[in-house]
């Protein structure tokens, strides 16, 4: 009898497990209101609610907020999780918006899990796409670069201009030629390097060719040693697979949602 009892509590456990949505981050972009999550399940369908007045905090403001997607999604392998998008296109300048993503069948609603509490402003950008957070190492062999864009981009195509001394100027000058082209992932290795020399690079995105501190980085002739490089250059490229956005980049970290 107690093993009957036993089954009979632990059976919906063995064959039955909750879709969740988790670490929901929402970003203006150039023309769109991006929404990334992630679900431990790779494939399956969503509501998306929103609202311009308030944050969803309950099953009352849910139901006063306006559905504005229910469809099967395929996800994105990440480690244990599967990473989902999608963008909202009917934004107004200016306005604010709350987002709430649930699974279908699982309406529990977790403050700044699958929703989010402060308001995402879309506004309009006047510099187009540019890039940020540029950072490097310099190893003894190889110059590594990494950065991030300002908005999501499903094909990115980077340019690299590489001087030998800081530039002084708000463009890059249009005698200057392009080190790279076509870079299509947001890391570059720079292997045709000189110990003792230093170089300054700058990395563009479309037809934005300014220079400023987020896109532009001076590397001196600091180079680690043989065994740092290995262990050190190891975890960065790990690091860069996954630099498809800047979400990625802080859910690996442990930042979500910020």
């Amino acid at each position: 009898m107690k093993e009957l009892i036993f089954i009979l509590l632990f059976f919906p456990t063995i064959f039955y497990s909750l879709v969740y949505t988790s670490g929901l981050r929402v970003k203006s972009q150039k023309n769109l209101i991006l929404l990334e999550w992630f679900s431990n399940t790779n494939s399956y369908e969503f509501l998306i609610y929103k609202n311009n007045e308030a944050a969803i905090l309950s099953q009352k403001q849910m139901e006063s907020s306006r559905q504005i997607f229910s469809n099967r999604l395929e996800g994105k392998k990440m480690d244990d999780l599967y990473f989902f998008s999608y963008m909202d296109k009917e934004v107004k300048a200016d306005q604010k918006n709350y987002y709430l993503v649930l699974p279908i069948d699982n309406m529990e609603i977790l403050p700044n899990i699958n929703q989010n509490i402060s308001p995402v402003v879309f506004k309009i950008s006047k510099d187009g796409i540019f890039i940020k957070e540029i950072s490097g190492k310099i190893y003894e062999d190889s110059i590594i670069l990494i950065w991030d864009a300002s908005e999501y981009l499903e094909k990115p195509e980077f340019t690299i201009y590489r001087f030998e001394k800081i530039l002084e100027e708000e463009n890059i000058p249009e005698t200057a030629k392009p080190y790279q082209t076509n870079v299509e992932d947001f890391y570059f290795e720079d292997f045709n390097i000189e110990k003792g020399k230093r170089y300054f690079y700058v990395v563009t995105v479309g037809e934005n060719k300014k220079i400023k501190t987020n896109n532009s980085i001076l590397m001196d002739n600091n180079f680690f040693s043989k065994e740092e490089n290995i262990e050190v250059k190891k975890e960065l490229l790990e690091r860069v697979k996954i630099r498809k956005s800047e979400f990625l980049r802080h859910f690996k970290n442990g930042e979500t949602n910020k």
